[in-house]
Formats: C-alpha cells, sequence, structure tokens
C-alpha cells in the first residue's frame, strides 16, 4: 500500500504513517508504474526476493562451511522461515537480503582482502537500515566493529572505506524523503511511536514463551492426529529455529575458543546473529523469529562443522544432527506445497487487484461477496476505507483515504492515537467504508470507534462476515 501512495505521488511520513524506513516502497513503486498496481507485481517482487535470500545464504555457508552436508542445512531452515510464500514484498525481506550481502561482502573483504568489499558492505548496511530502521541500523553497528578488528588492512582504512559506502546510499534517499516529509514527522513515525506505542497494540507484547505455546497448543488440541508427520517435523524445524537463534552467540564463541574456528567466520556470523535476534527481539513472535532465521541457520550448519571435524565421535552425532535436521525441513517443505495445493483448505478470491487465496471456504466466500459488492456498490473513484489490515483495502484498489493504512481502533493505532484516527475520518468525510462483522457496544460501554461509525454511516450491505457502511447525508 505505501509503494502505492508513493506512486500516487504521496510522502511518506508527510501524508501516510510509516512505521518502517520507505526504501521497499520506491523499489516497489516503479514496479507498479511499469506493470500494474495488482496483487501479482508484489508476489514476484516477494519471489526475487526470496530467491535472493537462497543465493546469498547459501554463498555466505559456502564460504564458512566446507562440507556440503553441514552447508545445506542453512538453506533447508529457510524452507521452514517462508520464503516465497508471502503474497507481497515485505519490508522485512528486503532488510534481510541487504543485511544477508552486507555480510558476504565483509566477508570478502576481510579474508581475501577484496577492495570493493567494505565499500559494498556498507552500501548493504545502509540499504538495510533504509528498508528497516532497527535491523539497519544494528548491522552499521555491527559491521563497523568487524571493520574495525579486521586485519585485512589498516582499521582506518577499512572504516573509511565502509563509511563512505553507507552515506553513498544514505544521503540520495534521506534527503529525497526527509526534504518532502520534514524531519519531525519521519521521526515520530520511525523512532516516537515504535518506541512508546508500537507494542500497545494486539499481537505486538508476545511473550518469549508464545511460540513454545503454540508448538504446544499443536500437540494438546489433537491437531497432530490429521497430520502427524507433518506435525512433527513442524516441531522439530520451528524448535530449530527458535534455539539457533538463542544459542548461536554461545555456539560460535564455544567454536572460536574450542574448535579454533577461523576468526573471520565467527566475527562476520556472530554479527548476523546478534543483529538479526536483536530484530527479532522488538516483537518475539513466530514469524519475526522465521525472517531472522539465515544467520543462525549458518551458525547452526558453522558448529555442526566444527565438531564434526574434531573427533570421530563428534563427525558421527554432528553428521546424524543435520540429517535429521535435513530430513525434517524436507518433510515440512513438502508439507507446505501440499497444503498450498489442497482445494480442500485454500479457496482463490478474486478482486480487481488479482486473485490471492485465503484458508476456509467459508472465509473465501464471505471476503469474495464483500469485494463483489463493494464493486457493485462503489463508485471506482470514491475514497473507501477499509478497517483492518491493509491487504483487502489493497485488493479493492482504492486508496486509502486516511493517514491510517492498517486502520483498526482502538487496536491500531492504539491508545492515544485513537481520537485523532477517528476525527480523520470524519474531517475527510469518507463515504465508504467496509468493516468485519462486529458486536455494538454493550451497555455502558464506550467504544469511540464503534460509537462514531453507528452514529454517522448506515450499513448498506453485510453477509455473516463482513458489512458495507455508507455515510448518512
Amino acid at each position: 500500500m505505501g509503494a502505492w501512495r508513493v506512486l500516487r505521488g504521496q510522502v511518506p511520513y508527510r501524508d501516510f504513517f510509516a512505521i518502517e524506513t520507505p526504501l521497499s516502497f520506491y523499489i516497489l513503486a516503479p514496479m507498479y508504474a511499469f506493470f500494474g498496481v495488482s496483487l501479482a507485481v508484489g508476489r514476484i517482487v516477494a519471489q526475487v526476493l526470496g530467491a535472493a535470500l537462497v543465493v546469498l545464504t547459501l554463498r555466505l555457508a559456502r564460504r564458512s562451511i566446507p562440507s556440503p552436508l553441514f552447508a545445506a542445512v542453512p538453506v533447508a531452515f529457510l524452507c521452514q522461515a517462508g520464503v516465497g510464500l508471502l503474497p507481497f514484498a515485505n519490508h522485512h525481506w528486503f532488510a534481510d537480503v541487504f543485511c544477508m550481502a552486507a555480510l558476504l561482502c565483509a566477508h570478502r573483504a576481510w579474508r581475501d582482502s577484496w577492495t570493493p568489499g567494505w565499500w559494498l558492505a556498507g552500501v548493504g548496511a545502509a540499504l538495510a537500515f533504509l528498508s528497516l530502521q532497527d535491523q539497519g541500523l544494528w548491522m552499521l553497528v555491527g559491521l563497523g566493529v568487524v571493520a574495525g578488528i579486521a586485519p585485512s588492512a589498516p582499521p582506518r582504512r577499512n572504516l573509511a572505506r565502509f563509511g563512505g559506502g553507507a552515506l553513498l546510499a544514505l544521503l540520495p534517499i534521506s534527503l529525497m524523503v526527509l526534504s518532502r516529509s520534514r524531519i519531525g514527522p519521519a521521526w515520530h513515525d520511525l523512532v516516537v511511536f515504535p518506541l512508546t506505542a508500537y507494542r500497545d497494540s494486539p499481537g505486538n507484547a508476545y511473550g518469549f514463551l508464545q511460540p513454545f505455546e503454540e508448538l504446544r497448543a499443536q500437540w494438546t488440541s489433537g491437531v497432530w492426529r490429521h497430520a502427524p508427520l507433518f506435525t512433527g517435523a513442524a516441531t522439530i524445524t520451528s524448535l530449530a529455529l527458535i534455539l539457533s537463534l538463542l544459542s548461536s552467540p554461545f555456539l560460535l564463541i564455544w567454536s572460536f575458543k574450542r574448535r579454533k574456528a577461523p576468526s573471520v567466520d565467527v566475527a562476520v556470523l556472530l554479527t548476523g546473529v546478534t543483529v538479526f535476534m536483536l530484530t527479532a527481539f522488538h516483537r518475539w513472535a513466530p514469524i519475526n523469529v522465521q525472517w531472522a532465521a539465515a544467520p543462525p541457520a549458518i551458525a547452526a550448519g558453522f558448529v555442526l562443522h566444527h565438531e564434526a571435524s574434531a573427533s570421530a565421535r563428534g563427525r558421527r552425532w554432528s553428521s546424524a544432527v543435520a540429517c535429521i535436521l535435513l530430513a525434517a525441513f524436507v518433510v515440512f517443505g513438502i508439507g507446505r506445497i501440499a497444503q498450498a495445493m489442497d482445494e480442500r483448505i485454500w479457496v482463490d478470491v478474486r478482486s480487481p487487484a488479482g486473485v490471492t487465496r485465503v484458508p476456509g471456504q467459508t472465509t473465501g466466500r464471505r471476503i469474495q461477496e464483500m469485494l463483489d459488492e463493494v464493486g457493485r456498490r462503489v463508485p471506482p473513484g470514491d475514497p473507501l476505507l477499509v478497517y483492518g489490515w491493509p491487504n483487502w483495502a489493497f485488493a479493492t484498489l482504492h486508496l486509502c483515504p486516511v493517514r491510517w493504512d492498517g486502520f483498526a481502533p482502538p487496536y491500531f493505532p492504539p491508545g492515544r492515537y485513537v481520537h485523532g484516527a477517528v476525527s480523520e475520518v470524519e474531517e475527510k468525510r469518507v463515504p465508504w467504508i467496509v468493516t468485519p462483522a462486529f458486536d455494538p457496544p454493550a451497555p455502558g460501554e464506550h467504544d469511540e470507534w464503534k460509537d462514531y461509525l453507528t452514529s454517522r454511516y448506515r450499513l448498506e450491505w453485510a453477509n455473516e462476515g463482513w458489512g458495507l457502511w455508507k455515510r448518512g447525508g
């Protein structure tokens, strides 16, 4: 949605809220300009990002892990991480690709004394910052430290090259956006809101045990009986993702001190693991653990390789662990593909933006009916606000008329932002609103959004899952 807004001449932070830095908008917007605004374009970009992440992960793994068996482990991890499954180009994938590229260039600069390496590492880390500010900032700091300790050239020269590459990438986009949005709105969206309000939204304040609770529910609820092999593989792969992320820093240090692992490998991988782990901690949820999978997966293969090299016994148990992980990830990947092809689970939904798929016949029918009614009743040029996550707003090809693409008060924006978000709808006199079905406020309950909606709009159409509202005279 942000890329579409940019294509229409809007500026991030000034015209619409964006919690992430804006590079992904400016990469995707030209794709929309050339090929049209559609879900298919987003999918193609997502597939390109997924392929790039796989290639970069494999390249870095092969540089650190000579054994094909152990080098295959990191690539297998990406099956669970959902590479290529998202129906749009997510800013996390952009940041991951640029971070992995920066790590690879830093590794080449240190080990091979490759002259462009530190320049390109700086460019990659800066592009990661321009895609996702916290992940990119940690990468800039981490690789700055690595550049300062690398023996390939004097530290000042390495740091100058790294910093020069970073500035070369940072300045054009930053100046272009900030000169139009101003620093104040950008500072609010990128710094103030994430630090003060982000965790107030449902789903953004999971506890540390939440991923483990999801796994436990698969076994205690009886779901596993329908697909025991897949559930077992999903459990092994999920635990591998979580435990590798948490244990990799300690295992890398162990390999360096006890197994005499090369300092360049340990320094670069430790930087990557730490950066991705800090990013995942900001919102400790399964999807964020998956986005943080690549460096810990390489670290896991790296540690197994060095344990195998230490002794015959180490070779046996590390090879067994690698084979179990590879088997589990292969089973999981095949299971996911089988699920994606199962017409009993997934239903095609056709919209002005293209075809997408949703789980469940009933859910798919309700969404299709909503999209059809919007097409019949809402004139193409009329502003339409869709309550909730912006994917269905994008599917209607009606540009969001308010600042918040993810408009769902009181959940998002939360707290002190609710009144302003509702007031903006009134100020702009938005003619049409789509909402999921909801219960009216209980007697004595105050819900500013529901009170406003039911007093200013009338329900034009509804099914069991959605409603289309039109502003009254």
